[in-house]
């Protein structure tokens, strides 16, 4: 022991020495001794990790380099600059400075060994990764993320709103920072994270990226040789289970996508990296770095910069003023939507330069983005530095530059961003956002700043709750902490009439008064919102429509298409399934468009004019009509228009059709065909085989209200009905659409029963749904005497199942050489209808597939058919085909797509796609981002043409403008419209039409208008007449 201790001296002299020769010796020596810093600095790296940790680092660097001028040393190999000049050598396009180790420590654990984007230090692997996946984040996606971020936009001011109500302060960062989390769930993995509703970070995931990332990160990176070990050894401290907590969300995620059902139409980040992952474009590994980078750092950026922007608008009101003239002004011209679009923002000029005003004041972040001196060195701000030196610029440093910004630096004034165009290019110059390697989700951010701060700065007022200057913590990113309170303002977004609130107190209870002075309309709960929703009931003709770029000559002919439209305001509750029937009729001929909108004079709604009152009530529940009116006819003719004889046909399951001039659209009465059936309904859905030229058709509950009765008939071109067939259903279900091949019809039977006389007597609907009762295909022939099947009896009829479900509308259908039937349709899993679900009824995930069914007609009364061809996934109605080829093996359908918002239960068309079912090919059109679309119809180019050659037209609805289209749209081509036709106004939803060609094509159709009063000129009055 004594001689252990000996030797003690001797071991003292030999760290001294390696302390000498590792710190002291390198200091004295390099070619950088003379840049100046804190002193421990020149030795150690200690004191950047300490003033990291102290979390004032920001503020540390910008106070050194007032002391010693623009090259500050922070530790023995690492060098903030301050010289604008170096901005572009750094970081600039094809610069040679790699990201140093700094960055490593925040991608992967180390024994995994793959990098993301934002990890990856060489130049080359990082453009490499990059390219992958940098059609996601350009400006030119944004669009396809817009929806999502309205979801969430919507949802946070809800909650803002919901503080406002009950005077409750909290912290403005956090909020923002639950909000920016909310949307990256949206966007990367289909679903946000449920922290605004939950109010609280629920799952700890921002504790974890915090801890983790940031804390763990902006420290260890200063040390990064140390990481691979602090790693593992730091475990007892968490920082494991941070990274584990953040990687177990992600995989779960990917996971769960992957085995999902995607919807076609959500383009988010994961369906994207799906669609690369298939075509081999992408590994698991890229698509897990994509979903993690944005998972771990897409929340921090946008709520830093929210905050500041909310901040120095509450410090600078004059400011605040003017953004809200501005906003105010663009709103009376119509140029705001509500939502704001991205593209309406970036017109902003006054708000955009409030945003890189705050941008400025508070950059995200708060060390130097270092970076590597490349092979032989580099000259930077007058001196020379050797290579393998990190260097970099602290955005906190430049920012605060009076040569690049002016005097005035250090206050917030957006007005210098309005300057000559070349004062603003040497800000932007400056502005750390020309680096090569900048953040790769700068635009989603811009995105969401773009759209959510006009919503906060006309809906709400917010002022400090306490303390009026914030409290900042520094890692690597520079964290703000500010307690608020908001108050709900009184403007509205959009082109609508603004609301003038007034505002009295009494007794603590405040009264609002809207622009309509708290007067109350029976149509608030119909038209709503009742600023900006489609109003109807008129009726109005019109000549020579506005047409943007050329019709074909090719197309001539009507499309007809009906509109559900209450003359008299329905009771609130009414199904949107309730109303009269208003023809909206479109005539097409030598490229121009006449127009003429009508309402079919049904029974009711001759009743409900001559009585000046609404008599009829709830749907299809004549117990709850007037007295006066139970026993009258009340069909609406309302749900489609078909031309069949010469006549235009309006059709209601509810009752028989009503019967309308072509031309003028005068109602010519009810019940077309003179009772030659005695059923009292008639399908929406009849099918024309235009090989026998017949018209298929079918009545359901066709005894009268609630019977099981069926009837399916034909009718001829002269209106005679021939092949009746009447048979009885187990219950009175709801076949709404049905297929017709050759020899057989097919009726699809959704799962819902007609409610009991006791409750439609005590105000019920007409309808029920029925959850887990399996969809049924009801099969019968079309001559009932003469099946064409050796196995079947004459008059009888098969009912087949599947799953639960419902087929509303349907495609083609055709019999196979083994005489087996091949239908298709959708397949949709949850109820459309969510007025007719009953109570505590869940709803499961929206899926509404494509598929090719088959029934084997050996297979007896009962039989489960076996399961559906899936042909195409998403959620799709409205289905049109060729219809010269019905009952013929067909190949093309054209299917209208849902948008993205599920949530609504009837979610809005925003896309028509053409899918060929033999090859799988599938192009879609998309409306445009605001837009919604109608059932198309189909007009093929010739008699002759082949299936699916000619155009869809279909009407198009924005909530950006008050007028609606008609868009005209070649199959040949899905990348744009020949046509649009604008109307001057829009019009309530459509339910269903046809194009009915000219029938007479050597013969021009009248105008919808009607003809033209014959005239011809006169002199007498002319000014050139002149009297002597």
């Amino acid at each position: 022991m004594i001689s252990q201790l000996a030797n003690l001296p001797g071991i003292g002299v030999l760290l001294g020495l390696l302390l000498i020769l590792n710190y002291i010796v390198p200091a004295i020596l390099s070619p950088l001794r003379n840049v100046k810093g804190p002193a421990v600095a020149r030795f150690s790296r200690f004191w950047e990790i300490f003033e990291t940790w102290r979390g004032r680092l920001e503020q540390v660097t910008i106070a050194l380099h007032e002391q010693y001028g623009p090259v500050v040393r922070l530790s023995p190999n690492r060098y903030s600059l301050s010289d604008p000049s170096v901005i572009k050598t750094i970081y600039g396009i094809g610069s040679h400075f790699a990201k140093s180790d700094f960055y490593t420590v925040f991608g992967a654990p180390p024994n995994l060994g793959h990098k993301d984007v934002f990890s990856e230090t060489s130049n080359a692997k990082h453009a490499l990764e990059r390219k992958k996946t940098s059609n996601m984040y350009a400006m030119s996606s944004l669009v396809s993320y817009e929806p999502f971020v309205d979801k969430v936009n919507l949802e946070f001011t809800n909650a803002l709103a919901d503080h406002a109500r009950h005077d409750r302060a909290f912290d403005l960062f956090t909020w923002m920072q639950y909000y920016a989390f909310d949307v990256i769930g949206e966007i990367t993995i289909g679903r946000s994270f449920g922290l605004i509703q939950a109010g609280h970070d629920k799952d700890g995931l921002l504790h974890a990226i915090h801890t983790g990332n940031v804390v763990y990160g902006s420290s260890m990176g200063l040390i990064p040789e140390l990481n691979p070990w602090f790693f593992w050894f730091a475990s007892s401290l968490r920082i494991k289970n941070h990274w584990q907590t953040i990687q177990k969300v992600i995989l779960r995620e990917i996971g769960a996508r992957m085995r999902s059902t995607n919807p076609e139409d959500r383009m988010d980040f994961m369906a994207k990296c799906i669609e690369l992952k298939k075509v081999g474009k992408l590994d698991d590994a890229t698509m897990n770095n994509v979903v993690g980078s944005n998972i771990g750092a897409g929340s921090d950026t946008t709520g830093l910069s929210l905050t500041a922007t909310m901040y120095y608008l509450m410090k600078y009101p004059s400011c605040l003023q003017r953004l809200r003239d501005e906003l105010d002004t663009a709103a009376k011209a119509g140029a705001l939507s509500d939502p704001v679009t991205f593209f309406e923002g970036q017109k902003l000029t006054y708000m955009q330069a409030v945003i890189k005003e705050s941008l400025r004041m508070h950059p995200a972040v708060g060390q130097i983005l270092s970076r590597v001196v490349p092979e032989g060195g580099a000259q930077l701000a007058g001196i020379q530095f050797p290579a393998g030196t990190v260097v970099g610029v602290n955005p906190w440093v430049i920012h605060r530059d009076e040569k690049i910004w002016g005097q005035d630096v250090h206050a917030f004034n957006p007005e210098r961003w309005l300057a000559d165009k070349e004062r603003v290019a040497y800000m932007d110059q400056h502005f750390l956002a020309a680096s090569a390697r900048t953040c790769i989700g700068k635009n989603i951010s811009l995105l969401e700043i773009t759209k959510l701060l006009p919503q906060l700065v006309r809906k709400f007022d917010f002022e400090p709750a306490g303390n009026t200057d914030w409290t900042t913590s520094s890692g690597w990113f520079v964290k703000q902490s500010i307690q608020v309170k908001t108050d709900s303002n009184a403007a509205t977004m959009g082109s609508e009439p603004f609301q003038t609130v007034l505002l009295t107190k009494d007794n603590n209870t405040e009264v609002e008064h809207e622009e309509r002075f708290g007067l109350v309309s029976p149509w608030d709960h119909y038209y709503s919102p009742i600023n900006s929703a489609p109003q109807g009931r008129f009726e109005c003709e019109l000549d020579d429509m506005v047409v943007f770029g050329n019709i074909p000559k090719a197309i001539n002919g009507t499309w007809y298409r009906v509109i559900i439209d209450p003359h008299f305001a329905p009771q609130p509750g009414t199904p949107f399934t309730e109303g009269d029937g208003n023809i909206c009729a479109f005539r097409i001929q030598n490229s121009k468009v006449s127009m003429k909108i009508k309402y079919v004079q049904t029974e009711r709604w001759l009743l409900e004019r001559k009585a000046g009152q609404r008599l009829f009530g709830r749907y299809r529940n004549p117990y709850d009509n007037h007295p006066c009116v139970r026993l009258a006819n009340d069909a609406t003719g309302n749900t489609n228009v078909i031309y069949w004889g010469g006549k235009l046909l309006a059709l209601a399951e509810r009752g028989l059709p009503y019967a309308l001039d072509p031309d003028t659209l005068e109602t010519l009465g009810a019940d077309p065909y003179a009772g030659q059936t005695v059923a009292k309904t008639f399908s929406a859905h009849p099918k024309v085989d235009p090989f026998k030229e017949e018209l298929v058709a079918w009545s359901y509950q066709a005894k009268g209200l609630g019977s099981s009765d069926i009837c399916v008939f034909n009718v001829d071109p002269q209106g005679r009905i021939g092949n009746e067939n009447w048979f009885k259903d187990n219950t009175a279900g709801w076949p709404h659409d049905g297929w017709v091949t050759e020899n057989w019809i097919v009726l699809s039977v959704m799962p819902f029963e007609v409610n009991s006389d006791e409750a439609l007597k005590a105000g019920a609907d007409h309808w029920t749904f029925i959850p887990d009762r399996p969809a049924e295909f009801l099969v019968a022939p079309r001559k009932a005497s003469s099946p064409h099947h050796p196995g079947w009896k004459a008059g009888e009829f098969r009912k087949y199942t599947w799953d639960h479900g419902l087929i509303i509308h349907v495609g083609n259908a055709w019999e196979t050489e083994d005489g087996k039937l091949e239908l298709e349709s959708h397949f949709i899993s949850f109820n459309v209808f969510p007025m007719w679900s009953p109570k505590n009824y869940k709803s499961p995930k929206p899926a509404g597939d494509w598929y090719r069914w088959t029934i084997d007609l050996d297979k007896p009364d009962g039989s489960r058919i076996p399961g559906g061809r899936k042909m195409i996934e998403g959620v799709f109605d409205f289905p049109q085909v060729d219809e010269r080829f019905l009952t013929r093996k067909t190949s093309i359908a054209f299917i209208g797509g849902f948008a993205e918002a599920y949530e609504s239960e009837r979610p809005v068309f925003n896309k028509i796609i053409k899918f060929n079912t033999e090859t799988g090919v599938k192009e879609v059109f998309r409306v445009p981002r605001d837009g919604s679309v109608a059932e198309p119809a189909f007009i093929p180019r010739s008699e002759d043409a082949p299936e699916g050659d000619g155009w869809l037209i279909f009407y198009v609805e924005r909530t950006s403008s008050p007028k609606g289209q008609l868009m005209i749209l070649d199959t040949a081509d899905f990348s744009k419209p020949v046509a649009i036709v604008q109307m001057p106004f829009t019009t309530r939803n459509q339910v269903h039409g046809n194009w009915v060609p000219n029938p007479n094509p050597e013969q021009p159709l009248p105008l919808l208008t009607g003809p033209i009063k014959d005239v011809k000129p006169t002199t007498k009055y002319s000014q050139l007449s002149r009297i002597d």
